[in-house]
């Protein structure tokens, strides 16, 4: 009975070894990924894994954007991503030509499942033509809880079956979307590293219904609606948000050990941006590029930026150590510093900062005048992916920038 017992795990040992291989000699090349979501249903998506100096890192395609992930690490048949600066990781095994695995947030302990393919053996190209029309704006309503609708605005391009677009929320937006046409059906995703979205609809004469999902935790109905007088711009003026008189005040550490307090001789007679926002968000790392390159073209001794960041992870320590690696990898000019750790909880984040009265979205700008005074408060950002309304955020803020810039 032993010799049968002993014969039978070397012969399972000896199949495992035939059917794993080696990752390092088969990795190099693009591959289709794909997470797998409630229903069963896919977020797919390229990349392209490469050697760079004895250094291995995966090239994400992300519709309109290239994003470079150099914190790869490949042991024997294992392979691990960083998708640096997010809480989030790619763990697989290379197993009989294929990538299997999770997509998992470390902080929140929350996994999707994970899978790749070589590139060339599947293709991710429409088998059916497209029997409607979806370009153009939409009312996209969205039914995340029973008697709770938000509301936001779904922009889309259509070419043939392609369709891009990006759906545009009044705390920011849904970043770049693609997909396509099926008959009379729509299938659009994006995934950055940070959040795989899924928008599965078809359309009926109410308009596009269908589910979003987010990983595989989360699924939203929704319903977008041909409506030519809605505009998000102007439903959010009748919705504005909540300002303060308080004054402002507040003492954080940054990433390089020291205290920014404000108010400050520092900051006398300046315009102050502060930027309330979070190492884990897309939206806010789009808006920390704007801030970034505006103030490298706009260089002035009375403009300063400070970031006052909100982290959910769970020990003070990981937190600095995301910060320390997002202000690294984009070279960050103006301060960083750790307003709050354990929770991203926004009633949370608005007693420890109370003069913006209401912190509805990461990011959150405040901008201060040279009385040390809030100008405005703006939830959000309106992100490349937005076309128009990037570029008219883009001029609204230099022009109130200027302006400030210029009162005695």
């Amino acid at each position: 009975m032993k010799k049968i017992l002993i014969c039978t795990l070397v012969a399972a040992l000896i199949f495992s070894c035939q059917k794993t291989t080696n990752a390092t000699s088969s990795l190099q090349g693009d591959w289709l990924g794909s997470l797998t979501v409630k229903d069963g249903h896919q977020i797919n998506f390229l990349m392209n894994f490469d050697l760079k100096d004895q250094q291995w890192q995966m090239t994400l395609y992300n519709d309109r954007e290239t994003i470079v992930y150099d914190q790869v690490r490949v042991e024997g048949d294992s392979l691990w991503i960083a998708l640096a600066p997010y809480d989030a990781v790619i763990k697989a095994k290379y197993t009989s030509g294929i990538l299997q695995g999770v997509y998992h947030k470390e902080d929140l302990n929350r996994s999707t499942p994970f899978s790749a393919v070589p590139e060339t053996s599947r293709s991710e190209n429409p088998t059916t033509s497209a029997s409607i029309n979806v370009d153009g704006s939409w009312k996209a309503t969205f039914f995340p809880k029973p008697d709770v609708v938000d509301i936001a605005q779904a922009e889309l391009e259509q070419v043939g079956a392609k369709v891009r677009g990006t759906v545009r929320t009044p705390t920011g937006d849904y970043r770049y979307l693609s997909g396509h046409v099926f008959g009379d059906s729509l299938r659009l995703s994006t995934f950055d590293g940070a959040h795989p979205y899924l928008f599965l609809a078809k359309y009926t004469d109410r308009g596009l219904e269908g589910q979003f999902y987010y990983e595989n935790h989360m699924q939203t109905p929704f319903l977008w609606s041909r409506d030519e007088t809605f505009s998000l711009d102007l439903w959010m003026e009748q919705n504005p948000l909540a300002d303060s008189n308080l004054p402002v005040a507040f003492s954080f550490m940054d990433t390089e050990g020291e205290t920014v307090t404000y108010p400050d001789a520092v900051w006398k007679d300046k315009v102050v941006v502060l930027q309330v926002m979070g190492s884990w968000c897309p939206n806010c790392l789009d808006e920390t590029k704007f801030l970034i390159d505006y103030l490298a073209n706009n260089a002035h001794p009375d403009l300063a930026v400070i970031a006052l960041a909100v982290e959910y992870a769970p020990t003070e320590e990981r937190a600095w150590q995301r910060l320390k690696n997002l202000k690294s990898r984009f070279s960050i000019t103006y301060p960083v510093t750790l307003a709050q750790f354990g929770t991203s909880d926004k009633v949370k984040a608005q007693t420890i900062l109370p003069f913006i009265g209401e912190i509805k979205s990461y990011p959150t700008m405040v901008i201060l005048d040279k009385q040390g005074k809030v100008f405005e408060v703006h939830s959000g950002f309106d992100g490349p992916a937005t076309g128009e309304a990037h570029l008219r955020f883009k001029a609204e803020f230099d022009r109130k920038i200027k302006e400030l810039l210029s009162r005695g």
